[in-house]
């Protein structure tokens, strides 16, 4: 896991005084198997475009030699175009498993919503007696980001993809650690327990001060589910530009160099 996110998981376990790695178990990690799919696509995302490209070259070289293209001409044609197919296949791969990486991430920064909201009760116990700590929203979404979500993801993919988990991580991780961030930018002011004001902790006496407290952090939740299609769609974009420049350059380079085979030796 990267180690940014380690040092940040520390951070916010010392500065809560929550162990969020209690809520790692086996629940957690099914849930999130059975969200994440890319042990069944990962290869087929890189292969397959490249195929299609190579079925195309063939099928020219094939027509080419019907129209009696010189022999020197056809494999310098198919040679361009080998190398053509492979950088325009891989890139519109690496293009559409971007999209997958973070729709996946996406889903699993919901599901995380569900579970802290879910937890919600739990956490409120955990901080009840914390009076000298101030505590919000945004340190519990990102501790359970961080030392629950994360590491549990990074383990499945590593058992799903074995050594095609490396980039699949990355996008994913980077994903749910930049939509993490995004969110908890919003709750950052949202106090679920303050060490200055005892009507604002989640562990007071009195019902009305912590159903208000509660009704703020589901609020807060059931907001920051709406907002993650568009950040989402925005992440997409940013971690696919490298693919995508890869694509145009193969593009706006391999396809004049075999119009100009072509009309040397066609």
């Amino acid at each position: 896991m990267n180690k940014k996110i380690e040092r940040e998981a520390e951070r916010l376990a010392q500065k809560t005084g929550i162990d969020f790695k209690k809520y790692r178990n086996p629940e957690i990690v099914k849930r999130i198997s059975d969200l994440i799919g890319f042990h069944n696509q990962t290869t087929a995302f890189l292969l397959k475009y490249t195929g299609l490209f190579l079925i195309i070259i063939a099928v020219l070289c094939l027509w080419f030699h019907a129209r009696e293209m010189s022999i020197f001409g056809i494999v310098l044609f198919a040679i361009v175009g080998i190398l053509f197919s492979v950088a325009e296949g891989v890139s519109l791969g690496l293009i559409k498993l971007v999209k997958k990486g973070v729709k996946d991430g996406a889903d699993t920064v919901i599901l995380m919503l569900d579970f802290v909201k879910e937890a919600k009760q739990d956490i409120y116990a955990l901080i009840k007696n914390k009076r000298d700590t101030k505590i919000f929203v945004s340190n519990v979404l990102e501790g359970i980001s961080y030392d629950v979500f994360i590491p549990t993801v990074n383990q499945i993919i590593r058992e799903k993809l074995k050594l095609l988990a490396k980039p699949v991580n990355f996008i994913i991780e980077n994903t749910i650690f930049l939509l993490t961030k995004s969110l908890s930018e919003a709750a950052d002011k949202i106090a679920i327990k303050d060490s200055k004001d005892d009507t604002e902790q989640i562990g007071s006496q009195e019902a009305e001060e912590q159903e208000k407290a509660e009704n703020k952090y589901d609020q807060f939740i059931d907001e920051a589910r709406g907002k993650i299609g568009p950040i989402a769609d925005s992440v997409s974009r940013k971690v696919a530009i490298p693919a995508r420049i890869a694509f145009n350059i193969a593009l706006f380079t391999g396809v004049p160099i075999l119009l100009i085979i072509y009309l040397i030796f066609g």
